[in-house]
């Protein structure tokens, strides 16, 4: 059903095909509608930016910011 060569059913999106549907249409319409920032200030960022930097001063931003 996966690979998507499961034939009885022609009324409905079943296997692979359904998985897929679920990722290219509902899960990205979900993850668009999220803010990510609702919550953060711009002060929690410098935070955890500063926080993950740790004793030395970097040039860029460290991934664990993130």
């Amino acid at each position: 059903m996966i690979e998507g060569k499961y034939g009885e059913s022609r009324e409905a999106v079943i296997g692979g095909a359904r998985i897929e549907y679920i990722f290219s249409q509902i899960f990205i319409k979900s993850i668009n509608r999220m803010n990510p920032f609702e919550y953060l200030t711009d002060t929690d960022i410098r935070t955890a930016i500063r926080n993950a930097n740790g004793l030395r001063k970097s040039l860029f931003l460290p991934e664990a910011a993130f």
